[in-house]
């Protein structure tokens, strides 16, 4: 598992936004997952030019969701990380960027299987200085 340091959570997603937007573009074109929560799924799909892929599928209910790019699959998925009887569903991606928000029962059953792991971990950029001040 890779952690990434953030200081900012928007920006963060910011960049996830871009990274989709621009999935088909990029060098890369392993599938990718993101786990995010509700407001911040709906704000990425606010985004992302559907136009791409041959296969679009959006789930709205439930708390926390897999968004998955898939170039070569030419889909884009957005479900609800648990299945109606609670269990979590094992996502798609190759590739999974989990944001610091998520739950730990969450991450953990997300985790399972995937080739690269990306956690997102919100660090303070002000106890940093003042860690680096005070020697």
């Amino acid at each position: 598992m890779n952690t990434l340091k953030i200081n900012s959570q928007s920006l963060a997603l910011t960049d996830v936004s871009y990274l989709i937007k621009g999935h088909f573009y990029g060098e890369d074109d392993r599938d990718i997952t993101v786990v995010l929560d509700r407001e911040d799924a709906l704000d990425l799909i606010k985004e992302v030019d559907t136009s791409h892929y041959q296969e679009v599928t959006i789930e709205t209910e439930g708390e926390y969701f897999y968004v998955t790019s898939s170039v070569n699959g030419s889909y884009l998925i957005v479900e609800n990380v648990k299945a109606k009887d609670g269990i979590i569903n094992a996502h798609e991606g190759d590739i999974l960027i989990l944001p610091h928000y998520v739950p730990q029962e969450v991450r953990e059953a997300c985790i399972d299987g995937s080739a690269v792991v990306i956690e997102f971990a919100l660090e303070s950029i002000y106890e940093k200085l003042v860690e680096l001040i005070e020697g």
